[in-house]
């Protein structure tokens, strides 16, 4: 059973989410646990050649419930690109989340790609079990200008609420939030077993910050992965099978 979904975000407006579930039920846990796929900015819940597409089909195979949406303003989702910030998005994690718990899950497993990592970060409680970070950003500040190309705010710029920088319209609110919001008391709270994918020829999101999380994450149970020739995605054939298959493994040996 998969499908598209809407789930209420408040402010007259919902996020377009594809949810999928074994059509039959099991008597085991899998049934309480829901993996939340959490997207990057840019992007949507198809991103990256429909990489959370993938890790849905391949945890299909295993009787896993899936959730990846798209965050307001952004793939399907109500809402302009330019009005996409930090707190905002928490409130769309909150509203899924919400949303996953009036439907009886109880436990979960958190996946998030680029910003969309340190989102699930910042939405971390002690029922999640899990988390898969595929090239996450732990440098706010750093990504600003590696990954939007963000230098400086014009007049213009504010005149109209939002940088205009690779195709994208980056609103200030989020510019400010990228140059002011720290991550790293969040991180020291990630207790849950965690995942990490990169590619060390990823210009947006340079490997540097995978020190971030080796000197941050509590964790005891912590695995990272880079790809030495891999670059942002990881969309090469090779990359991506591996990736996939130590996700898999992952899942079932600490869930």
């Amino acid at each position: 059973m998969a499908g598209k979904i809407q789930i209420d975000a408040g402010h007259n407006q919902s996020i377009t989410a594809f949810y999928s579930k074994p059509a039959e039920r099991s008597t085991t846990r899998l049934d309480q646990t829901l993996v939340i796929m959490s997207h990057g900015f840019p992007g949507h819940k198809e991103a990256h050649h429909n990489i959370f597409g993938d890790i849905e089909s391949i945890l299909a195979e295993r009787r896993y419930h899936t959730l990846r949406f798209d965050y307001r303003g952004c793939g399907e989702s109500d809402g302009r690109e330019e009005d996409f910030t930090l707190a905002a998005a928490c409130e769309d994690f909150q509203a899924v989340l919400y949303w996953a718990k009036s439907k009886g899950y109880q436990r979960f497993i958190f996946a998030g790609e680029g910003i969309g990592g340190a989102l699930a970060i910042m939405n971390m409680g002690p029922d999640v079990r899990a988390l898969i970070l595929l090239w996450p950003v732990f440098d706010l500040r750093g990504y600003a200008k590696s990954g939007l190309g963000l230098d400086k705010v014009s007049e213009q710029d504010k005149g109209r609420g939002y940088v205009e920088s690779r195709q994208r319209r980056v609103g200030l609110g989020l510019c400010s939030e990228l140059m002011k919001i720290d991550i790293r008391n969040a991180l020291k709270e990630v207790y849950a077993p965690t995942v990490i994918f990169h590619g060390a020829q990823d210009s947006a999101i340079p490997a540097a910050q995978l020190d971030i999380a080796r000197r941050t994450i509590p964790a005891k149970r912590i695995e990272i992965t880079t790809f030495h020739d891999g670059k942002a995605g990881l969309e090469q054939q090779n990359h991506r099978k591996a990736l996939l298959f130590q996700t898999r493994q992952f899942i079932e040996k600490y869930i």
